[in-house]
C-alpha cells in the first residue's frame, strides 16, 4: 500500500441498514469482495446517512481509493457525488445521472415481461402490489418497478383503476396486507403482480388463507428470483434478478475507474432480465 500511495481499500456505503436482512445482499457483497480481494483490495462497510461525509473525507485524505454506492436516492445526491472527482460506482440511479460509473438491472422491462405472460395466460383483471410511494421511497428501482407494471398494462391494452394498485414495504407482512386490501377492495384480481418475492410470498399467503386456490383463482408474480422462491408452493413465477451479476461489474467498473475516467459506453451499464415461469402463474 505505502508502494503504490494507495490504501487498497474500497468502502460500500449503504443506503438503507435494513437491506441486510435480504440475502440477496450476502450475494451482492460475496461477489463484490471476489473481484476486490483477487485485485488485492479489502471491502469497508459504510452507513450513507451517517457516513457519506465522512467518506468524501476519506477520498480526500487517501484513507480509501474508492467507493461502490448501493441505491440512493435519485433526485439531488447524485448530482452532488459527481462533482466529488473521485473513484465512484453507484448501484441503481437513472440514465441522466453522468460522471460516476453506474450498474443497474431493466426493471421496467422485467415487470413488462410479467404482465404480459399473465395477459398471455388469460388473466385481465391484474393488481399490483408495490413499493412504497416515490416520495417516501425515492429509489430508481423502487420507481421502475411501479412505471413497468403501468407500461406493460398499456402495452396489452389494459387500463389501470386506482384500487388496482397498493403500495405497501418489501417484506413478506407487507404483501400480506396489501392483499388483504386488494381482496377487501372493489378490484377483483385474477393476478397480482408482486414488487418483491417475500411480498409475493405473503401475497399468495393472504389469499390462500381467504380460500383462494393459486394459481387457479390468483396467479402471483414475484421480482428477484429468491432462493426460497423454488420451495414455496406452488413454486413462485419471478423475474430473475442478477444479483451476484450487479456486484461483480460493479467491482469491475470500479477497478477501471481507479485506472482513469470511464469511456462513456462503459459508464453506465444495464443488465437485462428475464421471466422464470413456474407454478403460481
Amino acid at each position: 500500500s505505502m508502494r503504490l500511495s494507495k490504501s487498497m481499500n474500497i468502502a460500500y456505503v449503504v443506503y438503507r441498514i435494513e437491506d441486510f436482512t435480504d440475502p440477496a445482499m450476502g450475494e451482492n457483497l460475496s461477489a463484490m469482495l471476489e473481484v476486490l480481494d483477487a485485485a488485492g483490495y479489502s471491502l469497508t462497510i459504510e452507513a450513507h446517512r451517517s457516513g457519506l461525509e465522512r467518506i468524501r473525507a476519506s477520498l480526500g485524505q487517501g484513507k480509501i481509493d474508492g467507493a461502490i454506492l448501493a441505491s440512493l436516492p435519485h433526485e439531488t445526491l447524485p448530482e452532488t457525488l459527481s462533482s466529488w472527482n473521485h473513484p465512484l460506482v453507484a448501484f441503481d440511479l437513472p440514465p441522466s445521472v453522468r460522471g460516476i460509473g453506474v450498474v443497474r438491472v431493466d426493471c421496467r422491462g422485467g415487470m413488462v415481461q410479467a404482465v404480459r405472460h399473465l395477459f398471455e395466460r388469460g388473466r385481465r383483471n391484474i393488481a399490483f402490489i408495490g413499493g412504497p410511494p416515490d416520495y417516501e421511497l425515492p429509489l430508481w428501482h423502487n420507481t421502475e418497478r411501479h412505471a413497468g407494471f403501468q407500461q406493460g398494462m398499456g402495452q396489452v391494452g389494459l387500463g389501470i383503476l386506482p384500487e388496482q394498485v397498493v403500495h405497501s414495504d418489501y417484506t413478506v407482512q407487507g404483501g400480506r396486507s396489501a392483499m388483504r386490501e386488494l381482496l377487501e377492495g372493489r378490484f377483483s384480481a385474477d393476478a397480482v403482480v408482486c414488487a418483491s418475492d417475500r411480498m409475493a410470498v405473503g401475497a399468495a399467503q393472504e389469499a390462500k388463507s381467504s380460500g383462494l386456490n393459486i394459481p387457479r383463482d390468483l396467479a402471483v408474480t414475484g421480482f428477484n428470483d429468491s432462493e426460497f422462491t423454488q420451495t414455496f408452493d406452488p413454486p413462485l413465477t419471478t423475474v430473475h434478478f442478477p444479483i451476484r451479476e450487479m456486484g461483480r461489474q460493479a467491482a469491475t467498473l470500479l477497478l477501471e475507474r481507479l485506472k482513469g475516467p470511464l469511456s462513456p459506453e462503459r459508464e453506465h451499464l444495464e443488465i437485462p432480465l428475464s421471466l422464470i415461469v413456474r407454478g403460481s402463474s
